[in-house]
């Protein structure tokens, strides 16, 4: 997700880069990097010093007055859809009078109103049901005796911010708002223009480039030496060193034999400190070994890092909003040409088609790939030591 919020503070860049058609300064970038920060810094001060306190303080007062006016309020779902619409609204309007992006915004709505489902105990109140008593063939007294009412812990409505959306928005997203979005995108890609050989072969190139970049997200899941084992390499090697001038502790050495050749040829009747001399090296060595070379460690594989590498690469949607928000701009007015679209705008459309294509492809082989290693090795009847994946596979 942290890639998409870049991409959304990218899309108010951009729109203020062709705004600015005389010259760039830097608050045409600072500033909605700086806004950005602040929502992304502010929203959860507030949510934590503001909104937990004054929820907390509204589930006191509907716990005292379960049948009162406030709690009756609060458990409609309409007052759910209100406020939540109204922090959505609000949050828009404040960025696009700040000067950042309106679904940086939204996105900061989302997040919050997620938070406030999840993060804060909403109270489960009890409601009191008198029910029917049967009073046929009973005496006066016992029909004018006191019924005590039954108590019924109800849950508390269904107002959670992903029962709101459903149920409010999610119907105009599917039918109106998501095929208007991505028929936009489609129509904003100029087919006939594209099949040009210069414009081809630098897409092509781009699109090498753009991968590499996406890929390169795969490189946190290589398991590569532990950095420990190389202080105690260093160390274990000054050790074996072994100075020989006499004068430096007053004596000289005893023997100039290495050390594994002394303990093997040292005797059963020699003086009593070969034992732990031996002793001392042994344990030296197994905790070498043992640092080194786990034997519980899985082994290292570079399917994961692929998978993941080429499953970023797939992600193209913001780059085809951020590319069709700068050639509306003017971003690429310098290489317009008789109301054609620009070549700039032809090849990232390239770089982002053929990673949006190839992205998916690459992930399916390789999951295939993993498969069929999975099944062979037990097909073989050979023992699986380990998973395919290393250390990342599931268990």
């Amino acid at each position: 997700m942290m890639d998409d919020v870049v991409g959304l503070v990218m899309v108010q860049i951009i729109s203020n880069l062709g705004d600015s058609k005389a010259s760039i300064s830097a608050v045409t970038i600072v500033r909605p990097l700086m806004v950005s920060i602040a929502f992304a810094v502010c929203a959860p001060i507030i949510c934590i010093f503001i909104i937990k306190p004054m929820t907390l303080w509204l589930n006191e007062k509907r716990r005292d007055s379960p049948t009162g006016c406030l709690n009756k309020l609060l458990t409609k779902t309409n007052t759910a859809w209100i406020i939540h619409t109204l922090t959505l609204v609000g949050l828009i309007a404040g960025s696009t009078y700040a000067g950042t992006s309106n679904l940086f915004a939204s996105y900061i709505a989302g997040a919050c109103i997620s938070w406030w489902d999840a993060g804060i105990p909403h109270p489960e109140l009890e409601t009191c049901v008198s029910e029917p008593v049967q009073v046929e063939g009973a005496s006066r007294a016992e029909h004018n005796r006191t019924v005590e009412p039954k108590t019924h812990t109800t849950e508390p409505p269904n107002l959670l911010g992903i029962y709101v959306f459903n149920r409010y928005y999610k119907q105009p997203l599917d039918k109106v708002l998501r095929p208007f979005f991505f028929a936009s995108i489609g129509f904003s890609i100029p087919i006939t223009e594209m099949f040009s050989g210069p414009i081809v072969w630098k897409g092509i190139v781009y699109t090498i480039l753009m991968a590499l970049g996406k890929i390169a997200c795969g490189l946190w899941l290589l398991r590569l030496p532990s950095l420990p084992s190389f202080p105690f390499n260093i160390a274990k090697s000054l050790k074996s060193i072994k100075c020989i001038a006499p004068h430096f502790r007053g004596r000289a050495p005893k023997a100039t034999v290495p050390a594994r050749n002394a303990v093997n040829a040292t005797q059963p009747n020699s003086s009593g400190d070969s034992a732990p001399i031996e002793s001392e090296q042994n344990s030296t060595t197994q905790r070498g070994a043992t640092h080194l070379e786990p034997t519980n460690s899985k082994p290292r594989s570079l399917y994961p890092a692929s998978i993941l590498g080429c499953a970023m690469a797939a992600r193209g949607e913001i780059g085809f909003v951020i590319s069709s928000i700068a050639e509306s701009n003017g971003i690429y007015s310098a290489s317009q040409r008789n109301g054609k679209s620009s070549d700039n705008f032809l090849i990232i459309t390239w770089a982002i088609v053929l990673c949006t294509i190839l992205g998916p492809l690459a992930v399916g082989l390789l999951v295939r790939r993993v498969k069929h290693l999975q099944r062979g090795l037990k097909k073989q009847g050979k023992v699986v030591r380990e998973d395919v994946l290393g250390a990342w596979g599931v268990s």
